[in-house]
């Protein structure tokens, strides 16, 4: 506050003095036909505006328990508020129902009876519709595989020498004896099931 009060002080009998100083300028340049004809009635207005600027000064420099002080109206931009961005809907992904599963087919596997010390090995076998069975001969003598009379299907492979192979595909579900046409006394079973 005491600051202001100073700065007072010290601007106001000068911006008097400058205010009284232009009015007597513009009095002066008013074009009035007393100013221009009469250069003594210019310097009697001169020196009136002297006295009353330095009188002015003089009551203005004492200092006054009263703020009269206004602020300065001064230009604050406004901002304008950016534009908010509108979130788009994302589109809710729609569970598409998978295909049922389809059963896994099994593979159609090959088996492998060995005709080995007049016997075949497995004696007994379990398999699926669709495999197929492979006799292999791994004795010197000679062997067969036929089955027998009332099977679901018959087969005779004929003389088998040593490493000699015979194959059947099981393509209907039953039990299928057979043997050894040669040797009867060698007998097998292989059972096919869906």
């Amino acid at each position: 506050m005491r600051m202001q009060v100073c700065m007072r002080r010290q601007l106001l009998p000068w911006s008097a003095s400058l205010l009284l100083a232009l009015m007597a300028l513009l009095v002066a340049c008013s074009g009035s036909s007393s100013a221009t004809t009469n250069p003594t009635a210019t310097i009697a207005a001169t020196a009136t505006l002297a006295v009353t600027t330095s009188a002015t000064a003089a009551a203005t420099s004492r200092p006054t328990a009263t703020n009269t002080a206004r602020p300065n109206p001064t230009a604050t931009p406004t901002r304008r508020p950016a534009p908010t961005a509108t979130p788009r809907p994302k589109p809710t992904p729609t569970a598409t129902p998978k295909p049922p599963t389809p059963t896994p087919t099994p593979k159609p596997k090959t088996w492998v009876i060995d005709i080995s010390g007049f016997a075949f090995s497995p004696k007994s076998l379990p398999i699926k519709v669709g495999d197929t069975v492979e006799w292999v001969n791994k004795d010197l003598t000679e062997h067969t595989t036929t089955s027998d009379s009332g099977d679901p299907a018959s087969w005779d492979s004929g003389m088998l020498g040593q490493n000699a192979t015979f194959s059947l595909t099981f393509t209907k579900a039953g039990t299928y004896t057979y043997h050894c046409s040669i040797h009867p006394t060698m007998m097998g079973t292989i059972t096919a099931t869906s």
